[in-house]
């Protein structure tokens, strides 16, 4: 039995000042797929189905992901 759940951690830190300082990761890109405008789970519904139907499966490339206050950075 857990009698206390600890209270989450809170970042003191905003979206602006997180955004000064600058995020980056490395990500795994699989495809690109028009979604003209679909949104949410239909537009991830088209992109798994015309991903996994392409004739020719696509290779994945590592991609590094950064975000600044200049904006998205992929490289």
């Amino acid at each position: 039995p857990v009698d206390k759940i600890p209270e989450p951690a809170v970042s003191s830190n905003s979206a602006s000042e997180l955004l000064k300082q600058g995020a980056a990761c490395n990500v795994l890109f699989v495809n690109s797929v028009d979604m003209e405008s679909l949104t949410g789970p239909q537009a991830i519904a088209k992109a798994i189905s015309e991903t996994l139907g392409a004739p020719v499966q696509p290779i994945a490339t590592i991609v590094h992901f950064k975000v600044s206050s200049q904006g998205i950075t992929l490289t």
